[in-house]
């Protein structure tokens, strides 16, 4: 049932990369990693979290919104039905410490449905970590 599976590029020694579980990774992977500035014929094509954060400023709506739109932009180049939910919290409210929870619903090629769940976590607009979730992690 396999049919046009579209592989994502990669730098690595992994080449052009097959498996859905391998693509998400490396498209996650891409999306915290790329500078907006990065090429001048892609510009407005690279998907970046770093953009998105600095471009919004602070307004937690808007970029949880931005981020909804992009990944679904992103992922939506190599998977079909992709559903994306992004949403916030601050802890404690007004300190600079925001939760950015990004869950992803696909099916890849084969009909196949998978479920993805990070969690970003910033201070003050800076990254401190990245989580990784399985199973859906901790309710939000």
């Amino acid at each position: 049932m396999t049919t046009n599976i579209i592989p994502v590029p990669t730098l690595s020694y992994s080449g052009w990369v097959k498996s859905t579980a391998e693509k998400a990774d490396y498209i996650f992977s891409h999306f915290y990693l790329s500078e907006r500035s990065q090429t001048y014929i892609y510009r407005d094509k690279v998907s970046s979290l770093q953009w998105i954060i600095q471009n919004k400023q602070g307004d937690m709506t808007g970029t949880c919104q931005l981020i909804r739109e992009t990944l679904g932009s992103y992922f939506g180049r190599y998977f079909k039905n992709v559903s994306i939910e992004v949403t916030f919290k601050e802890d404690p409210p007004n300190s600079g410490k925001v939760a950015i929870r990004m869950f992803i619903a696909l099916i890849d090629d084969e009909g196949i449905e998978f479920n993805l769940t990070r969690i970003a976590e910033l201070e003050n607009s800076k990254f401190q970590k990245i989580q990784k979730l399985n199973n859906d992690g901790t309710s939000f």
